[in-house]
């Protein structure tokens, strides 16, 4: 049966979903279980020296012991052209992206018997041009060809428009709140029944599902006390431990959204005990970074309508059901809020439907074909089985080309300072202060600066107006009373005395 593939990256997990070409177009758009525990899974991966690669739940077990190995956060750095070091080698953040994807559509098509006629691959609303052609060239170069992509708030407003019919004109605020941060954008429909975003994304970092989980860490660690403090961070069972106990405390969080109480079980080396926790004591840790978050939303959101409200604002992602978070969202926005049954998967499901609508074609509107990509690529086979092998970054990059010509350089005339004389150089000439003979220097050395001194002394009382006085020797001067101030005093040579006698230098010379 022909099915589109839609495949959410995002900060923190993965998530696809598949929707049927011969279905009705408001058909459901499955989930495909790409995890052993959940539908989801992590946006990791481990990379062996060997070059090959382990995707997701394999990558995160092997994450305490192997960290070195464990690739994380390369969504966000995609158009980065500094590369990732990982196991000493060098990958760009675009081409693991690529091989994430790969992996995903590779797990569809052993699901669905058959590979997916087109795949559609969501991508935060702030990245340009540089950012999806990066990614659009890594994902043909490493055999997934017939790909698009799609902003993510474009995702949300198309499955959204699926259920519930929205008139042309009509704006939507699409929060997604992510396992790093929150991202929020408007998007408008059309009248061609397609989905425009208007002006930019707001992004959020450091707030988000992550957030709230390192708040409940934080409070589970001083509810243990002194349990702690005594561990072995450098010991491997230790850190397989903690890390366990931070997924049992993500898992409360998600537990709590829909409960009112939730037990994070404490399996640590010298702590085996069980910490409860309530729906409110996650709402006030959580409040002030929300209430903060929340208003700086409004701003953004409001000042791009003109302050008009949006029609409706749509909850995505995978803490979209965190405690606190619909309600401060709706009040802040003046608006009613749409939480998706399943938001974790929300924007895969999104992409499906485009996907389906790039290929079948929209009611409304013809299917535009996929972005084309200007630079030649070269298609690769793709690999059938697991693990992902990999290329080293520097073996990814293109050939150089040719530099653009440089604009011609207009060269500037530059005033030399005017040359300095020996009495510029010279700061007792400037000043009339005798300068003095630091050291012990040689004959021959005392004698030149002696001579020197005295010839500049001469030359300078010969310039001034000077008068002999009567009965002096003609050969002898002084300066005049009247002279200007400026002018330099006369500088006599020293007279040497018996008890100055040279003493002979301690080498013999």
């Amino acid at each position: 049966m022909p099915y589109v593939v839609g495949v959410d990256v995002g900060p923190a997990r993965t998530t696809a979903a598949v929707c049927r070409l011969d279905g009705p177009p408001g058909a459901p758009r499955p989930v495909v279980r790409l995890g052993a525990r959940a539908a989801s899974v992590p946006t990791l991966l481990h990379l062996s020296p060997d070059g090959s690669a382990l995707v997701g739940e394999d990558a995160e077990q092997l994450a305490p012991t192997h960290p070195t190995l464990v690739a994380r956060g390369f969504p966000q750095r995609v158009g980065d052209p500094t590369p990732m070091i990982i196991g000493g080698e060098p990958y760009l953040p675009e081409v693991l992206t690529a091989v994430l994807v790969q992996w995903v559509v590779d797990q569809v098509a052993a699901r669905e018997g058959a590979p997916a006629r087109h795949v559609a691959v969501t991508h935060p609303a702030g990245w340009g041009a540089h950012r999806t052609r990066a990614v659009l060239r890594a994902l043909r170069e490493i055999g997934v060809p017939d790909v698009s992509l799609v902003p993510r708030p474009v995702a949300a407003a198309e499955l959204h428009a699926v259920r519930e019919p929205v008139s042309a004109g009509a704006a939507l605020a699409v929060v997604a709140v992510n396992g790093d941060g929150v991202e929020c954008a408007v998007a408008r429909r059309t009248e061609t029944a397609s989905f425009d975003l208007v002006g930019g994304a707001r992004a959020l970092d450091g707030l988000g599902g992550d957030h709230l989980v390192d708040l409940l860490l934080d409070h589970v660690r001083g509810e243990l006390g002194r349990a702690l403090d005594d561990l072995d961070h450098d010991d491997p069972g230790v850190r397989l431990a903690l890390s366990r106990l931070r997924a049992d405390c993500a898992l409360a969080v998600d537990a709590l959204a829909t409960r009112a109480e939730a037990v994070i079980p404490v399996r640590l080396p010298r702590a085996h005990t069980r910490v409860a926790v309530s729906r409110g004591l996650v709402e006030d840790l959580a409040r002030p970074a929300w209430e903060h978050a929340a208003d700086a939303l409004s701003r953004d959101v409001l000042s791009t309508l003109d302050s008009r409200p949006p029609e409706a604002a749509l909850l995505v992602g995978e803490s979209a059901r965190a405690p606190l978070v619909p309600g401060l969202v709706g009040a802040a926005l003046r608006c009613r809020v749409v939480v998706d049954p399943d938001p974790a998967t929300a924007l895969a499901r999104g992409a499906a439907t485009v996907a389906r609508w790039r290929v079948a074609g929209h009611p409304r509107r013809p299917a535009p074909p996929p972005p084309p990509l200007v630079e030649r690529t070269t298609v690769l086979e793709p690999v059938d089985a697991a693990p992902v092998l990999l290329r080293p970054a520097d073996e990814d990059r293109a050939e150089p080309t040719a530099p653009p010509p440089r604009p011609p350089v207009e060269v500037l005339p530059i005033d030399l300072p005017p040359r300095r004389t020996l009495r510029d150089r010279v700061p007792g000439l400037r000043s009339g202060v005798r300068p003095a003979l630091l050291g012990r220097p040689g004959v021959l050395a005392a004698g030149v600066v002696a001579l020197l001194v005295a010839g500049v002394a001469l030359t300078f009382t010969f310039q001034g107006d000077a008068t002999p006085a009567p009965g002096a020797d003609p050969g002898q001067a002084t300066s005049s009373p009247d002279a200007a101030p400026s002018a330099p005093a006369v500088l006599n040579p020293p007279t040497r005395t018996p008890s100055s006698k040279p003493q002979p230098a301690k080498d013999g010379r």
